[in-house]
């Protein structure tokens, strides 16, 4: 009778250890040589939802607290356009170490999320810096 482990393994589990190793090579190799370099930016892209978690409540935080004119307001623009800086240098660091601003219409996309980050983050960054006082008192802005 056959495991249950067995069965799952089917053919490729069984005898030589090569031909196993070659079937998985096989089986897991990019079909074209652009799948890889997806493959690494989807990788690189999971790896960062708590950053992206992190500026989407710091932007909604900051939103928030600007409506209600709450001092607290100067500390989330300022963890907003910090994350978004951050998370600017990593992606930008990541497309031209990679080629990705150059992969065609997909390249000329991140081109553009980058780009909006980047603004948004200065743009962030600046209005909490020239507003600063009027921020922490409640003051209207």
């Amino acid at each position: 009778m056959v495991s249950h482990e067995e069965d799952h393994r089917g053919d490729a589990g069984r005898g030589d250890p090569a031909r196993h190793r070659l079937l998985v090579h096989l089986v897991r190799r990019p079909r074209h040589p652009g799948e890889r370099a997806h493959a690494g930016l989807l990788r690189f892209e999971n790896a960062f939802p708590l950053a992206d978690l992190w500026l989407g409540l710091a932007c909604l935080f900051a939103l928030v607290t600007l409506r209600r004119r709450q001092p607290a307001a100067q500390f989330w623009l300022v963890c907003a356009g910090a994350a978004g800086l951050y998370l600017f240098g990593m992606d930008f660091l990541y497309d031209v170490q990679h080629g990705i601003f150059t992969s065609g219409a997909g390249g000329a996309i991140e081109a553009g999320i980058v780009a909006v980050t980047l603004v948004f983050s200065v743009t962030v960054l600046r209005f909490a810096w020239t507003r600063r006082d009027a921020l922490i008192a409640g003051y209207q802005t």
